[in-house]
């Protein structure tokens, strides 16, 4: 249906995706936006807050004001092993300051935000009857449908780091998850872990982290978060054919790495999208275009593998693989393995290449 059979919006959450869906309303139709959000401020989660520079290319330049800092490089440690040490000229990400760019997206739309107001889906529908009502409301909805993974973070204070520009990734084996570093600058990141352990267990390991690195051992912890991420993938029993679902709500998380701010953008923009084209429901077909759906297919068959075979990683043999061509590393954890990566791989040998298009045949279903 078009937007114009509607007198308007009304989006039910304003994170990552109702934000964004507001900014991006304005700026491609012409129609009324009202935003409910059941937090005092938008955003608050145990998140890395880490952005790819990629999510430009669906809503423009992030607000400048909500950047903490730029991102060149990471570094994955597997069993306590440095295994992958990737860097480049150009930003690749930022740092941002989670709540503060949500709330510059809606300060920047033309929508009526209600913060501090928990609404259902009926009730919404109910008082704003000739609205389109949006989902947008995170793991919530539905949460029996869906496989959830813990994550917890401090925010620190007081650290000494080198290198800010360079994020961190921990993982062992035998576990499903992974510990990360997130800078904002040298004296300031938010450190956090996530998997399938139970709270206690993935507290301990995180505790024990700060305490063992030096790099941590004055530090101040201002702020702890904890919360759940979906890793389902995209499934039907998510969505709703009368009603569009956007953003974590409609499973738009990537499994392996919990990434959910740059997908949960893309869906907003695939909505609008179609609301500009003229009929909301074909929003999931420009959605596979952008091809955001088969990367979290891929990152979730992946994710069952592991699990499956109990997160036990031959350090040596993923260090061999990945050797002379980390960025193949960078395609993966963010969703861009397809047949061009195999193009782009054979530079680093024949072998690497097959190897990479066997996976992606393995695991593309």
């Amino acid at each position: 249906m078009s937007i114009n059979d509607y007198e308007g919006i009304v989006v039910i959450g304003a994170g990552p995706a109702g934000s964004a869906l507001a900014y991006l309303a304005k700026q491609y139709l012409n129609t009324n936006m009202i935003v409910y959000e059941a937090l005092r401020r938008p955003g608050l989660k145990a998140c890395g807050w880490g952005l790819l520079r990629s999510v430009e290319d669906y809503i423009g330049p992030i607000p400048r004001e909500a950047v903490l800092n730029n991102i060149k490089g990471f570094r994955i440690y597997v069993d306590d092993r440095l295994i992958i040490d990737y860097g480049s000229k150009r930003t690749i990400a930022y740092m941002v300051d989670r709540p503060l760019l949500m709330e510059k997206l809606l300060e920047h739309s033309n929508a009526k935000v209600l913060l501090g107001h928990r609404i259902s889906v009926r009730e919404a529908v109910g008082i704003h009857q000739n609205y389109l009502p949006v989902i947008a409301t995170g793991f919530q909805w539905r949460p029996r449908n869906r496989r959830l993974i813990l994550g917890i973070e401090y925010r620190v204070k007081n650290a000494h780091i080198d290198e800010p520009g360079l994020m961190e990734v921990w993982t062992w084996s035998g576990i499903v998850g992974y510990l990360w570093v997130f800078p904002f600058n040298s004296r300031e990141a938010h450190i956090g872990i996530g998997g399938t352990l139970p709270y206690a267990e993935l507290k301990r390991l995180l505790d024990e982290f700060i305490r063992s690195d030096k790099r941590f051992e004055n530090t101040r912890i201002v702020d702890r978060l904890s919360g759940y991420v979906t890793v389902s993938g995209l499934d039907k029993k998510f969505l709703d054919p009368s009603i569009p679902v956007i953003g974590e709500a409609m499973g738009a998380v990537l499994p392996l790495t919990g990434e959910g701010m740059r997908p949960s953008m893309i869906s907003a923009w695939s909505l609008v999208k179609a609301l500009k084209h003229g009929d909301w429901r074909i929003y999931t077909r420009i959605l596979e275009k952008t091809s955001l759906t088969k990367s979290i297919e891929l990152q979730y068959r992946i994710l069952r593998h592991v699990e499956n075979r109990r997160a036990r990683l031959n350090v040596d043999k993923l260090r061999s693989l990945v050797r002379d061509c980390e960025w193949l590393v960078y395609e993966l954890a963010f969703g861009k393995m397809n047949t061009w990566t195999v193009l782009r791989a054979l530079p680093c040998g024949l072998k690497k290449a097959l190897i990479i298009a066997s996976l992606i045949r393995r695991y593309s279903g």
